[in-house]
């Protein structure tokens, strides 16, 4: 090869074809470990649902009632949504007969009678891994709500 020449020789050429392939089989490697490695820690898991719930009060002559309602986000089993009033597992939205039957979705409600002016309502999740999602809660309250 001449000084002139700015080509690379036949060597440096399997060389660089050699690197070339050698950092593409490193990439895809590291790729693909990486999309395993996602999928092994769950990272690619759809997770717990992603739910809203609101309390509002309903005055009735003699008392209150509350009148808790799917206000958006996923739509779940009526068997893992647990109604807890002050602290105290009331049961399931299944069991306390809210609207929804199979699943519970967008506009669905549920009114529990047997509580009182002050009483903490949460709704939670429990169909994960052990650990609750809560999706609302609300302060019964009198005066506050409709009839």
């Amino acid at each position: 090869m001449s000084e002139d020449d700015d080509g690379l020789t036949r060597e440096q050429f399997r060389w660089l074809v050699f690197a070339s392939v050698g950092i593409g089989v490193l990439l895809l490697v590291t790729i693909l470990g990486l999309t395993a490695a996602s999928y092994a820690w769950g990272a690619n898991d759809p997770g717990d649902p992603v739910a809203d719930f609101t309390v509002e009060t309903i005055d009735r002559d003699g008392g209150v009632a509350a009148n808790i309602t799917h206000a958006g986000g996923d739509s779940v089993s009526p068997t893992s949504i647990v109604i807890e009033v002050d602290g105290e597992r009331r049961g399931t939205w299944g069991e306390l007969g809210g609207e929804g039957p199979g699943i519970v979705s967008l506009g669905n409600q549920l009114v529990l009678s047997d509580v009182t002016t002050g009483d903490r309502i949460v709704i939670y999740w429990t169909g994960g891994d052990g650990e609750p999602t809560a999706f609302g809660s609300g302060t019964v309250e009198s005066g506050s709500g409709s009839d």
